[in-house]
């Protein structure tokens, strides 16, 4: 059962949980979710697909949740067993304890204490934006692991974009509902977002969280993970994508690079048809 914090009984709180739960409920049948205890807190936990398939780890980006995988999980768990997470402390339905997670080692250790706890040994991270960059960190630090898509991963291969952190700084400085929505209608230009989703990300701006923890920038030594793919979205208003594009090629021997044309950073994953073939493409290809 979900731990009950002060803003999950409050009216946005209560929208925000609607919206969330009406999201994983369209994940295939025989999903699963469950709650993982470790010294930094809850962790939340969604898992679906085969328990004899190859294990997938799903690390979202910040604010986004793990529902931002909605559209293309019945495409990933056909084959492969996955399990989608919350952090403690962040937007989400984890909760943190009363020593959260406040450095890079923490954030580490909590992920090796949560895939362990899961039972998987080497598994393959999935990571959007902020999980990219933790799924970079976590096999640069020497945790087994088996392979690594790093979608849209902002600040791994470059800086980002002024532009975008002057439009992204309103809600750092003071995050609300409203905030949320026009930045998301701006990153994206207005294409079409999940309404549901959209809901979560929007109410889930105003969830108290613990501090941000942001791993430092591997700027010479890139992991070398069995297989490694990283997936651009061509209209990405994060940062220059033809320029990320050829640092991961001149400083990631062996990593592939998919660029999806007519998607942004935030949109990425609401195209199905696109995103989806894009990450089981990936999957394939690692497994020949």
């Amino acid at each position: 059962m979900r731990e009950t914090t002060p803003f999950l009984v409050s009216p946005v709180g209560r929208r925000f949980s609607e919206a969330y739960d009406s999201l994983i409920n369209r994940w295939p049948p025989g999903t699963r979710r469950f709650d993982l205890a470790s010294p930094y807190g809850s962790t939340h936990v969604v898992a679906s697909g085969p328990d004899s398939g190859r294990p997938l780890v799903l690390l979202s980006g910040s604010g986004a949740t793990l529902t931002e995988w909605h559209s293309v999980i019945e495409q990933l768990s056909r084959r492969h067993r996955v399990y989608a997470v919350d952090i403690p402390g962040q937007v989400g339905a984890s909760t943190p304890s009363s020593t959260p997670i406040s450095s890079v080692p923490d954030l580490l250790d909590w992920l090796a204490v949560t895939v362990s706890t899961l039972g998987v040994d080497t598994p393959t991270f999935i990571g959007h934006s902020y999980g990219a960059m933790i799924a970079l960190a976590f096999a640069g630090g020497g945790f087994p692991t088996d392979g690594l898509i790093l979608v849209e991963p902002n600040s791994v291969f470059g800086g980002m974009r002024a532009e975008y952190l002057v439009h992204a700084l309103p809600i750092l400085l003071s995050p609300n509902e409203t905030r949320e929505r026009r930045f998301l209608e701006w990153e994206t230009g207005c294409r079409p977002l999940d309404e549901k989703w959209t809901d979560v990300a929007a109410l889930g701006a105003t969830m108290p969280t613990t501090k941000l923890v942001i791993p430092r920038r591997l700027r010479s030594v890139r992991p070398q993970v069995r297989h490694r793919t990283v997936i651009l979205a061509k209209e990405s208003r994060v940062h220059d994508v033809a320029r990320i594009a050829e640092n991961v090629h001149s400083t990631w021997s062996g990593a592939r690079v998919e660029i999806v044309a007519d998607a942004t950073h935030h949109s990425l994953p609401m195209h199905p048809c696109i995103f989806g073939d894009v990450l089981v493409a990936a999957l394939d290809e690692s497994e020949r």
